[in-house]
């Protein structure tokens, strides 16, 4: 996925919630979400789980609510993460809350949470 953008307001009260996408499997290249989530696991700003490659992208996104594995630009990442930032407002009320990834076991190159 090259070049996708959204601009939402999204809520949901299962796992794997965000701005752009639910789960990344794939790749995603100079993307972008802006907006507002809220949600339970797996909440993240741009995808609630990334298991692939997400490179040249960002978020925009206040997340009002979440239990786990919330951050800025993503919930829960297991693969890599390049050239990529998040800004705005993460509110998680469980473990494993930031303002970049909530919880990652993946590769992280030059990635900033604002």
């Amino acid at each position: 996925m090259d070049n996708c953008c959204a601009n939402a307001f999204v809520s949901g009260s299962l796992d794997d919630i965000g701005g752009l996408i639910g789960v990344n499997s794939g790749k995603i290249n100079t993307s972008y979400a802006v907006g507002e989530l809220s949600g339970t696991v797996d909440l993240g700003g741009l995808t609630g789980k990334n298991a692939g490659e997400l490179k040249n992208s960002y978020s925009m996104v206040s997340i009002s609510m979440g239990a786990m594995h919330v951050g800025g630009l993503m919930g829960y990442n297991e693969q890599t993460v390049e050239n990529c930032y998040s800004i705005g407002f993460v509110l998680g009320g469980g473990p494993f809350v930031g303002g970049l990834i909530g919880w990652s076991a993946g590769i992280l190159l030059i990635a900033i949470g604002i």
